[in-house]
C-alpha cells in the first residue's frame, strides 16, 4: 500500500491504494534478508558472545547478483508479440483505441521481418489484445488496441496496475445512491488520475455494462462518453470488484 514516503517520490501514487511491485525486486530482498537471518543463527548456534562496535564482523554480507533479465510470460504469446505488447503500452498517449500505423511498428523492430511482424500481430489478436483489418495489398493488416493489451501490460510496463484502478472507480460509481448517467469526465475528475492511467480501467468498468447503456463516441479523449448504470448494473459491478479483489 502505498504511504507517504512512496507517493512523496511517486506523483501517480495515492495514500492508501495498492501499488504495483516487481518480483525480482521481491526475491532479491527475500534473499538478503536470508542471508541476515542464516548469519544470526550462526552466530547464536556458535554460543560466542555477541559482537561489539570495535569487532570485526564474522563476514562480509554480500547481497545475491542481480538477475539477468527475465523474459517475461504472457499467456501463450511468442517473445516478439510480448515486446510488441510492452512497446504499444509504453508509447501510448491515451490508453485506448490507439491506431498502430504500420510503418511505427516496422521501424520500432528493425531486426524482426514483415512475417515474423505479421504472426506476432496475429498472437496478439487472437488473444483480443488487438483488432485489425487486413488488406489485400498489404502484408500487414490496419492495428488497433483493444482494452485487454492495456490491463494485460501496464502493470509490466509501469504505467498502472488497470486491475487495481478498476476496483476504485467501481466503488466510486457505487457509492452515489440510485441509478443514473454517469459521465467519463466525472469518473475522471474524481479518480485524480492523468488521463493515460484513467483509461484503462475506465474502458474495463465500462466493458462490464450493457453495450445498449454505453455512450460511445463524442470523447476524442476517452474510450466511452457517459454510461447508464441501472440495479442490475450495480450488482453485476459489485460482483466485479469483488473478484478482482481476491
Amino acid at each position: 500500500m502505498a504511504d507517504a514516503g512512496f507517493a512523496e517520490h511517486a506523483r501517480e501514487a495515492r495514500l492508501g491504494e495498492t501499488v504495483p511491485l516487481v518480483g525480482d525486486d521481491i526475491l532479491q530482498f527475500a534473499e538478503i534478508c536470508q542471508l541476515v537471518v542464516d548469519g544470526i543463527d550462526a552466530w547464536l548456534a556458535g554460543g560466542v558472545a555477541p559482537p561489539t562496535a570495535n569487532d570485526r564482523p564474522i563476514g562480509p554480507l554480500i547481497a545475491p547478483a542481480a538477475k539477468g533479465s527475465v523474459v517475461l510470460k504472457i499467456g501463450e504469446l511468442g517473445p516478439l508479440a510480448v515486446r510488441i505488447g510492452l512497446w504499444i503500452s509504453e508509447q501510448s498517449e491515451k490508453g485506448f483505441d490507439n491506431f498502430i500505423p504500420e510503418h511505427d511498428l516496422v521501424e520500432a523492430f528493425p531486426a524482426s521481418s514483415i512475417d515474423e511482424l505479421a504472426f506476432a500481430v496475429v498472437e496478439l489478436e487472437s488473444d483480443r489484445y488487438l483488432k485489425t483489418n487486413s488488406f489485400m495489398s498489404k502484408r500487414l493488416p490496419r492495428i488497433f488496441t483493444t482494452t485487454d493489451l492495456f490491463i494485460a501490460f501496464d502493470p509490466h510496463t509501469g504505467k498502472s496496475n488497470p486491475e487495481a484502478d478498476v476496483v476504485a472507480l467501481v466503488d466510486f460509481a457505487l457509492g452515489k445512491s440510485g441509478t443514473g448517467i454517469f459521465g467519463a469526465e466525472e469518473l475522471h475528475e474524481a479518480s485524480g488520475w492523468p488521463l493515460r492511467r484513467f483509461n484503462p480501467p475506465f474502458a474495463y468498468l465500462v466493458s462490464q455494462i450493457d453495450d445498449r447503456r454505453v455512450l460511445q463516441g463524442g470523447a476524442d479523449d476517452y474510450p466511452a462518453r457517459d454510461f447508464l448504470m441501472t440495479d442490475s448494473d450495480r450488482v453485476a459491478l459489485q460482483r466485479f470488484a469483488a473478484r478482482l479483489r481476491r
